[in-house]
């Protein structure tokens, strides 16, 4: 499969700050803090396109109804 690189760029965002530990929560809005090359209403897109593909899993607030 091949990935966009926007996806990809978010995914590398995703994995430093995570230390490349997928046991670690990474909060969206630092996602879109530590990118410096999308908008930030493009990381949230970025990451619910990732979150379609199965890359990543987005935790939901409990109120959340989408």
């Amino acid at each position: 499969m091949v990935i966009k690189p926007e996806l990809r760029n978010i995914l590398e965002v995703i994995g430093d700050l995570s230390h490349h530990d997928v046991n670690t929560n990474v909060v969206a809005t630092s996602v879109a803090q530590h990118n410096d090359r999308l908008p930030s209403l493009e990381v949230y897109d970025c990451l619910e396109e990732l979150e379609s593909l199965g890359l990543i899993k987005m935790l939901h607030p409990i109120g959340d109804t989408k």
